[in-house]
Formats: C-alpha cells, structure tokens, sequence
C-alpha cells in the first residue's frame, strides 16, 4: 500500500509567531545573557537540522547556524524581528546557506527526516496505528520523491511538515508571497504524489 502524502491544509495558519517571542527578543536586545541562552537552546537543533537537509557540508551547516547566533548577539541592541524569533532565525539560516551554497554543491537528497515525516504525518491522518507500519515500507520511495525536487520546494515542504510553520511563516522565511509559500507546498505535494503513483 503506497503512502498518500497529506494535502495540505491551510485553514488554520494564523501566520504569526510573535506572541510568546516578544519578552524573549526585548530581554536580548537589553543583553540579557540567559535570554540569548534560551533562544540560542531552544531554536539550535532545528536549526542545524534545517540547515544540514539543505547542505551537504555538515560543518558548514553548523558554521551557519552558529554565524547566525554570533551575528544577533553582536548586534542585540539593533536585533528587532518584525515576525518573531522562529521566522527570522529560519529565514537567516536560508539566506546564508543560499550564500555557502554557490561555494558548496547544494544537497540534491533530502534527510530521510523529511520523507520520513510525511510518512508518519500520513499515517496519523489515516487514524489507523498499525497504518505506520505499512507507511514505513513506502520511506524510500518518499525520499526518491523528494529528492527530485527543486530546493523552494523542499524547503516549503520541510518547513511545513517538520517544523510544522504556517504558510504566512514560510513566506517570510522564503521571503516570498503568501501565495507563493502556498503555491510551493502546493506543487510540492502533488510532486510526490505523481512520483509515488508511478512507482505502483
């Protein structure tokens, strides 16, 4: 049985994630070290995962993410993210990543993490638990389907399914349109779902 890959479903993006960042970004703007501390422990491992699935240079990846933390913490007092913490932090890891990447091949296979994701977000849609294990056996086929992908397809697609961001979230990340995220995860989705559909 092939795994279906989830619509996606925009009906209760709100599109913000500002409300629990605000104390957390006025606290590192006044220096505060904990606060940092805590963005910094909370955001790392998302972040060097988001960046490694899109770089096949791991400690580039690392090097990245690490740039980004160095480069808020030197500039705090001037650090203001019009849309909260998450968006820009992810949004800052792509930009610099598209810049490592002209000096790096970009990543044409996407971590298993990804496929593997979309697998179980399948699964849990079927409300059947005993479906995972069946959606399990079609992983390699979902990684061969997202490996074909062009990168703004992966990326909207791993931001929408692993880091579970709204469509207004990925647009600021991507620094396109709403519309344009949407269309992104959009043509992503039915991607897989062709490729998948061929492999019966």
């Amino acid at each position: 049985m092939a795994t279906p890959v989830p619509d996606p479903d925009f009906s209760s993006d709100t599109g913000s994630d500002t409300g629990s960042d605000t104390e957390l970004i006025d606290a590192i703007r006044r220096g505060d070290a904990a606060a940092f501390t805590q963005l910094m422990c909370t955001y790392v491992d998302p972040l060097r995962r988001f960046a490694y699935s899109l770089v096949e240079d791991v400690a580039s990846a690392d090097d990245v993410v690490q740039d980004v933390f160095a480069a808020i913490w030197m500039t705090r007092s001037k650090w203001k993210p019009t849309h909260g913490a998450r968006t820009y932090l992810f949004g800052a890891v792509r930009n610099r990543l598209l810049d490592v990447g002209r000096h790096l091949s970009v990543r044409k296979n996407a971590q298993p993490v990804l496929a593997e994701s979309l697998a179980y977000a399948a699964a849990q849609r079927d409300g059947d638990p005993t479906s995972q294990i069946e959606h399990r056996q079609d992983v390699a086929a979902l990684q061969r389907a997202v490996r074909e992908l062009t990168e703004r397809r992966r990326t909207a697609l791993r931001l929408r399914y692993v880091e579970q961001m709204t469509v207004p979230e990925i647009a600021r990340v991507m620094n396109v349109s709403p519309k344009a995220a949407e269309q992104l995860v959009w043509q992503a989705t039915h991607a897989i779902r062709a490729a998948l559909e061929r492999t019966r």
